[in-house]
């Protein structure tokens, strides 16, 4: 499941809306969970809604969730870490509207907003840049400790990291800006700081493409991909885009695996895709053509938690030993009926197909 912010949180404590949207998805069989973006600290929040981990209290909450998927589940669940940069101090309601009051100060790269009305940030300096990867490494030890199985750190739509790496973002003069190697710098640090800080799997979540002219380039993000795996990140989830306003996106049916299937198969490391991923079949054929090691789902999973228990009885996978599959034993003998069902009904469509005469194109 892709990372979605729900925004029922107060003072960046994860609500009994958080656990019931979590654990309900891992009862129903999604291999991986990635949480909402979760702030490092209170100014690293994107809305005054989102959830937290720059405290043991928040700590303790997320470990009630990771606890409950872990007993009854086989899910793994990963937790994304973040700061918004000068994407923040927006309503919950309305990501495009800056907080008329209780806001707080931005930071970014430069000292560029994201919007004509959203406040301009501080171009962060070294002093904040040392406490903001502590804040990183802080909270990635506290994901630890509250037993998540991966942490995915975010480099992408343009939040506080990802802002040094794009030179629509990066206008800095000093050895944060300027070449690729500059702009990396200072991520990269961060990544390297809590991949040795932590020993679960550190998955990156990275922006590939801009959609705008002289945006970040083919050469500079295989240059971050690079030292990314070089460092021992896992896995790369590759996402596109809202680095900055007036972007023109090529959208469509599986519109960003192209990116991933590039990554993947150039700098040869797992990546994860999304996008406008809908059905089974879709998900069957990026996997099986090698595009992508991984297909996370967004809104597809908000309307169904049971993606996963469908695709299963349609593909009649584990149908003959339904015992050992993930599901709980007291919804089996609903499960059993799904399977029925699925199985009726793909044979219906298959004769359906069968008994279609072709149509004939000849000249009569």
């Amino acid at each position: 499941m892709s990372s979605m912010g729900q925004y029922f949180s107060e003072n960046g404590m994860p609500s009994d809306w958080e656990y019931v949207h979590y654990t309900s998805r891992a009862v129903g069989g999604i291999g991986l969970i990635i949480t909402g973006m979760t702030a490092i600290s209170p100014t690293g929040r994107i809305t005054p809604k989102c959830t937290g981990l720059w405290n043991d209290e928040q700590m303790t909450a997320w470990s009630k969730i990771v606890d409950f998927i872990h007993q009854y589940t086989k899910t793994k669940i990963g937790i994304q870490l973040g700061h918004s940069g000068r994407k923040g101090a927006v309503t919950a309601g309305n990501l495009a509207k800056p907080l008329v009051q209780d806001g707080w100060a931005l930071i970014s790269a430069s000292a560029i907003s994201y919007k004509d009305d959203f406040a301009i940030p501080k171009e962060i300096d070294e002093h904040d840049m040392e406490m903001v990867k502590n804040q990183f490494v802080a909270s990635a030890i506290r994901a630890e400790k509250a037993g998540f199985d991966v942490i995915e750190l975010q480099l992408h739509n343009g939040f506080l990291l990802a802002s040094f790496l794009s030179p629509l973002t990066n206008h800095r003069k000093d050895a944060y800006g300027g070449s690729i190697e500059n702009r990396a710098k200072y991520p990269l640090e961060v990544v390297k700081a809590v991949k040795a800080a932590t020993k679960i799997p550190i998955v990156v979540k990275l922006s590939v493409e801009d959609w705008l002219p002289n945006g970040i380039s083919k050469s500079d993000v295989i240059y971050i991909c690079e030292n990314l795996k070089n460092m021992g990140v896992s896995m790369l989830d590759i996402v596109t885009g809202n680095t900055a306003v007036g972007q023109k996106p090529a959208t469509g049916r599986m519109w960003q695996t192209p990116f991933s299937e590039w990554i993947r198969n150039t700098v040869n490391i797992p990546t994860i895709t999304s996008g406008s991923i809908e059905t089974i079949d879709q998900i069957n054929t990026i996997l099986l053509n090698h595009r992508a090691d991984l297909v996370a789902l967004g809104r597809p999973l908000l309307a169904n938690p049971y993606f996963v228990l469908h695709a299963k009885a349609y593909e009649q996978f584990q149908a003959q030993n339904l015992a050992s599959s993930d599901f709980p034993a007291s919804y089996m003998v609903g499960i059993q009926a799904e399977y029925s069902k699925a199985k009726k009904d793909r044979s219906e469509y298959e004769n359906m197909k069968k008994a279609l005469k072709p149509i004939s194109h000849e000249k009569k």
